[in-house]
């Protein structure tokens, strides 16, 4: 049986990359939990409603809230945190 063309190409596990910084995730998804942080701390320091932020990179409102409810359950999300605050000080103070 031959391949068809474009077969594949969608949210599968094997060629699901991040939206924002194109790391491999090797899940379902569009979205690192690093980047995820980042984005909610960009939106906290800019003012922007989240809803705004997360549009600009075609992603789910619910499934992005949903992502960060759980990290923070789960204690991940203080880490991340500290390193995304960390990540966006070098961008803007390096310019």
């Amino acid at each position: 049986m031959r391949k068809k063309n474009g077969w594949r190409k969608g949210l599968f596990k094997e060629n699901s990359v991040c939206v924002v910084c194109g790391k491999p995730l090797g899940r379902v998804g569009k979205l690192c939990d690093l980047c995820a942080v980042k984005l909610y701390i960009t939106s906290i320091i800019t003012g922007k409603p989240i809803k705004e932020v997360v549009s600009k990179y075609d992603l789910d409102y619910k499934a992005f809230t949903l992502k960060i409810q759980t990290m923070k359950k789960e204690g991940s999300f203080a880490n991340l945190f500290f390193k995304a605050v960390e990540i966006i000080k070098q961008d803007y103070m390096g310019r």
